[in-house]
Protein backbone atom coordinates (compact mmCIF):
# COMPACT_ATOMS: atom_id res chain seq x y z
CA UNK A 1 0.00 0.00 0.00
CA UNK A 2 3.23 2.38 0.71
CA UNK A 3 3.82 2.05 -3.33
CA UNK A 4 0.48 3.31 -3.94
CA UNK A 5 0.22 6.19 -1.48
CA UNK A 6 3.47 7.15 -3.09
CA UNK A 7 2.47 7.47 -6.22
CA UNK A 8 -0.71 8.93 -5.13
CA UNK A 9 1.33 11.72 -4.12
CA UNK A 10 2.86 13.00 -6.87
CA UNK A 11 -0.12 12.19 -9.40
CA UNK A 12 -1.51 14.95 -6.72
CA UNK A 13 1.41 17.00 -7.22
CA UNK A 14 1.14 19.25 -9.73
CA UNK A 15 4.96 17.95 -11.35
CA UNK A 16 3.26 18.22 -15.38
CA UNK A 17 0.60 15.16 -15.81
CA UNK A 18 -1.94 17.24 -15.89
CA UNK A 19 -0.27 19.06 -18.76
CA UNK A 20 -0.36 18.45 -22.87
CA UNK A 21 1.42 14.55 -22.98
CA UNK A 22 -0.84 13.85 -25.94
CA UNK A 23 -1.65 14.24 -29.22
CA UNK A 24 -2.98 17.81 -29.97
CA UNK A 25 -6.49 16.44 -30.82
CA UNK A 26 -6.69 16.37 -26.90
CA UNK A 27 -5.11 20.02 -25.72
CA UNK A 28 -8.39 21.77 -25.41
CA UNK A 29 -9.17 23.99 -22.56
CA UNK A 30 -11.72 21.78 -21.20
CA UNK A 31 -9.25 18.62 -20.90
CA UNK A 32 -7.02 20.65 -19.11
CA UNK A 33 -9.89 21.55 -17.11
CA UNK A 34 -11.15 18.28 -16.15
CA UNK A 35 -7.39 16.94 -15.59
CA UNK A 36 -6.91 19.55 -12.89
CA UNK A 37 -10.33 18.86 -11.29
CA UNK A 38 -9.18 14.97 -11.43
CA UNK A 39 -5.93 15.66 -10.06
CA UNK A 40 -7.80 17.58 -6.90
CA UNK A 41 -10.12 15.27 -6.30
CA UNK A 42 -6.90 12.37 -5.66
CA UNK A 43 -5.44 14.35 -3.77
CA UNK A 44 -8.57 14.66 -1.73
CA UNK A 45 -9.19 10.70 -1.80
CA UNK A 46 -12.94 11.24 -3.57
CA UNK A 47 -12.21 8.52 -6.22
CA UNK A 48 -15.24 8.69 -7.70
CA UNK A 49 -15.31 12.22 -8.71
CA UNK A 50 -12.18 11.17 -10.10
CA UNK A 51 -13.72 8.70 -12.31
CA UNK A 52 -16.56 10.65 -13.53
CA UNK A 53 -13.73 13.28 -14.51
CA UNK A 54 -11.58 11.18 -16.40
CA UNK A 55 -14.19 9.31 -17.87
CA UNK A 56 -15.81 12.58 -19.95
CA UNK A 57 -12.30 13.27 -20.80
CA UNK A 58 -11.59 9.14 -22.25
CA UNK A 59 -15.15 9.55 -23.70
CA UNK A 60 -13.56 12.24 -26.13
CA UNK A 61 -10.30 11.34 -26.49
CA UNK A 62 -9.33 7.46 -25.61
CA UNK A 63 -5.69 8.03 -26.29
CA UNK A 64 -5.23 10.68 -23.37
CA UNK A 65 -2.42 9.22 -21.38
CA UNK A 66 -2.71 11.02 -17.98
CA UNK A 67 -6.63 10.55 -17.88
CA UNK A 68 -6.07 6.20 -17.91
CA UNK A 69 -3.19 7.04 -15.21
CA UNK A 70 -5.60 8.58 -12.75
CA UNK A 71 -8.31 6.40 -13.57
CA UNK A 72 -6.18 3.61 -12.80
CA UNK A 73 -5.34 5.29 -9.28
CA UNK A 74 -8.78 5.26 -8.88
CA UNK A 75 -9.62 2.04 -9.60
CA UNK A 76 -6.52 0.93 -7.25
CA UNK A 77 -7.96 2.72 -4.56
CA UNK A 78 -11.44 1.44 -5.10
CA UNK A 79 -9.85 -2.38 -5.12
CA UNK A 80 -10.80 -2.83 -8.60
CA UNK A 81 -7.97 -4.71 -9.57
CA UNK A 82 -8.73 -5.67 -12.49
CA UNK A 83 -10.02 -2.26 -13.95
CA UNK A 84 -6.74 -0.63 -12.69
CA UNK A 85 -4.30 -3.49 -14.10
CA UNK A 86 -5.95 -2.73 -17.78
CA UNK A 87 -5.78 0.97 -17.36
CA UNK A 88 -2.11 1.13 -15.78
CA UNK A 89 -1.56 -0.85 -19.40
CA UNK A 90 -2.97 1.92 -21.20
CA UNK A 91 -0.88 4.07 -19.53
CA UNK A 92 2.31 2.41 -19.94
CA UNK A 93 1.88 1.97 -23.53
CA UNK A 94 1.18 5.62 -24.13
CA UNK A 95 3.95 8.64 -25.72
CA UNK A 96 4.83 10.19 -22.40
CA UNK A 97 7.87 8.53 -20.75
CA UNK A 98 7.49 10.00 -17.44
CA UNK A 99 3.47 9.00 -17.18
CA UNK A 100 4.57 5.53 -18.54
CA UNK A 101 7.20 4.91 -16.12
CA UNK A 102 4.62 5.61 -13.11
CA UNK A 103 2.15 3.22 -14.42
CA UNK A 104 5.09 0.52 -14.49
CA UNK A 105 5.14 1.26 -11.00
CA UNK A 106 1.29 1.32 -10.44
CA UNK A 107 1.39 -2.08 -12.04
CA UNK A 108 4.21 -3.24 -10.09
CA UNK A 109 2.28 -2.18 -7.10
CA UNK A 110 -0.33 -4.61 -7.90
CA UNK A 111 1.87 -7.27 -7.95
CA UNK A 112 2.98 -9.76 -10.01
CA UNK A 113 2.81 -7.98 -13.10
CA UNK A 114 5.40 -8.27 -16.08
CA UNK A 115 7.53 -5.49 -17.41
CA UNK A 116 5.90 -3.68 -20.60
CA UNK A 117 7.83 -2.22 -23.30
CA UNK A 118 7.03 1.83 -23.50
CA UNK A 119 5.83 1.79 -26.93
CA UNK A 120 6.63 5.24 -28.33
CA UNK A 121 9.40 7.76 -27.61
CA UNK A 122 8.89 10.69 -25.97
CA UNK A 123 6.89 13.15 -27.76
CA UNK A 124 8.20 17.24 -27.76
CA UNK A 125 5.29 17.84 -25.47
CA UNK A 126 7.02 15.62 -23.12
CA UNK A 127 10.19 17.17 -23.17
CA UNK A 128 8.97 20.13 -21.91
CA UNK A 129 7.56 18.59 -18.71
CA UNK A 130 10.46 15.93 -17.95
CA UNK A 131 12.42 18.18 -16.11
CA UNK A 132 10.42 19.23 -13.36
CA UNK A 133 8.60 15.73 -13.21
CA UNK A 134 11.43 13.69 -13.26
CA UNK A 135 13.09 14.53 -9.97
CA UNK A 136 10.13 13.67 -8.39
CA UNK A 137 8.73 10.41 -10.29
CA UNK A 138 8.66 7.40 -8.16
CA UNK A 139 10.90 4.23 -9.37
CA UNK A 140 8.94 1.21 -10.58
CA UNK A 141 9.34 -1.36 -8.21
CA UNK A 142 10.54 -4.90 -9.15
CA UNK A 143 7.81 -6.80 -11.85
CA UNK A 144 7.97 -9.78 -8.82
CA UNK A 145 7.01 -8.10 -5.61
CA UNK A 146 4.25 -9.12 -3.95
CA UNK A 147 0.56 -7.35 -4.02
CA UNK A 148 0.71 -4.50 -2.06
CA UNK A 149 -3.16 -4.33 -1.24
CA UNK A 150 -4.38 -5.49 1.79
CA UNK A 151 -5.86 -8.90 2.55
CA UNK A 152 -9.43 -6.60 3.74
CA UNK A 153 -9.17 -4.30 1.05
CA UNK A 154 -12.28 -2.24 1.01
CA UNK A 155 -15.35 -4.74 -0.39
CA UNK A 156 -17.59 -1.83 -1.11
CA UNK A 157 -18.10 2.12 -0.94
CA UNK A 158 -20.80 4.10 1.09
CA UNK A 159 -21.08 7.84 -0.37
CA UNK A 160 -22.67 10.09 2.48
CA UNK A 161 -23.75 13.49 0.48
CA UNK A 162 -24.32 16.45 3.59
CA UNK A 163 -25.83 19.89 3.14
CA UNK A 164 -25.09 23.00 4.60
CA UNK A 165 -27.83 22.82 7.57
CA UNK A 166 -27.89 22.12 11.08
CA UNK A 167 -27.65 18.73 11.21
CA UNK A 168 -24.31 18.33 9.59
CA UNK A 169 -22.31 18.26 12.57
CA UNK A 170 -24.51 15.42 13.84
CA UNK A 171 -24.56 13.39 10.64
CA UNK A 172 -20.50 14.15 10.42
CA UNK A 173 -20.36 12.01 14.05
CA UNK A 174 -22.39 9.52 12.63
CA UNK A 175 -19.89 9.00 9.38
CA UNK A 176 -16.78 8.95 11.12
CA UNK A 177 -18.79 6.16 14.08
CA UNK A 178 -19.08 4.24 10.68
CA UNK A 179 -15.72 4.49 9.03
CA UNK A 180 -14.10 3.90 12.41
CA UNK A 181 -16.28 0.66 12.98
CA UNK A 182 -16.00 -0.66 8.75
CA UNK A 183 -11.81 1.04 8.63
CA UNK A 184 -10.76 -1.45 6.46
CA UNK A 185 -13.75 -3.30 4.71
CA UNK A 186 -16.00 -0.72 3.49
CA UNK A 187 -14.10 2.68 1.82
CA UNK A 188 -16.37 5.74 2.75
CA UNK A 189 -16.16 9.10 0.82
CA UNK A 190 -18.08 12.39 2.09
CA UNK A 191 -19.34 15.29 -0.40
CA UNK A 192 -21.20 18.30 -0.04
CA UNK A 193 -24.29 19.16 -1.31
CA UNK A 194 -23.41 22.78 -2.50
CA UNK A 195 -20.21 22.19 -3.52
CA UNK A 196 -20.47 22.75 -7.76
CA UNK A 197 -17.77 20.16 -8.19
CA UNK A 198 -19.75 17.35 -6.57
CA UNK A 199 -22.48 17.82 -9.56
CA UNK A 200 -21.46 15.30 -11.75
CA UNK A 201 -21.33 12.79 -9.28
CA UNK A 202 -24.88 13.63 -7.64
CA UNK A 203 -26.33 13.13 -11.34
CA UNK A 204 -24.76 9.89 -11.93
CA UNK A 205 -26.78 8.63 -8.60
CA UNK A 206 -29.21 10.69 -9.28
CA UNK A 207 -29.69 12.53 -6.16
CA UNK A 208 -31.31 15.46 -5.90
CA UNK A 209 -31.09 16.34 -2.08
CA UNK A 210 -28.86 15.97 1.18
CA UNK A 211 -28.74 14.25 3.55
CA UNK A 212 -28.48 10.72 1.88
CA UNK A 213 -26.55 8.25 1.42
CA UNK A 214 -25.63 5.55 -0.89
CA UNK A 215 -23.93 2.75 -1.28
CA UNK A 216 -21.92 0.62 -3.74
CA UNK A 217 -20.57 -2.69 -4.59
CA UNK A 218 -16.75 -3.68 -5.01
CA UNK A 219 -18.03 -3.06 -8.86
CA UNK A 220 -18.88 1.23 -8.29
CA UNK A 221 -22.77 0.10 -9.01
CA UNK A 222 -25.09 1.62 -6.99
CA UNK A 223 -27.28 -0.85 -5.13
CA UNK A 224 -28.71 1.09 -2.29
CA UNK A 225 -29.67 4.13 -0.55
CA UNK A 226 -30.93 6.00 3.00
CA UNK A 227 -32.37 8.81 3.12
CA UNK A 228 -33.53 10.50 6.93
CA UNK A 229 -30.48 8.09 8.61
CA UNK A 230 -29.68 10.41 11.59
CA UNK A 231 -31.96 8.36 14.15
CA UNK A 232 -31.59 5.04 11.80
CA UNK A 233 -27.69 3.22 12.55
CA UNK A 234 -28.81 0.24 12.85
CA UNK A 235 -30.10 0.33 9.44
CA UNK A 236 -27.30 2.01 8.30
CA UNK A 237 -24.99 -1.27 9.49
CA UNK A 238 -27.60 -3.50 7.72
CA UNK A 239 -26.95 -2.03 4.62
CA UNK A 240 -23.21 -1.65 4.69
CA UNK A 241 -22.92 -5.03 6.37
CA UNK A 242 -24.89 -6.31 3.06
CA UNK A 243 -21.65 -4.86 0.97
CA UNK A 244 -19.39 -7.60 2.49
CA UNK A 245 -21.83 -10.43 2.30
Amino acid sequence: MLALLFLLTFAASDNGLAKDETPKASNDQETESLLRLAQTELSAKRYLNVMIYVDRIISRHPENQTAHYYRALAMHYLNNTAAARAEYVLAATGPNAEVAKRAHAGLAALGGSKPIAVAAKPSPGDAKQSSSTNRNAPEPTSSNSKPTLAVDAPRGTMIMVLSDDATSNELQAVYKDLERAYQGRIRFEKYRFEDSKNKPLLEKYNIEDAPIAVFLNKEGQSVDRMEDFLDCRPTLKEKLNALLN
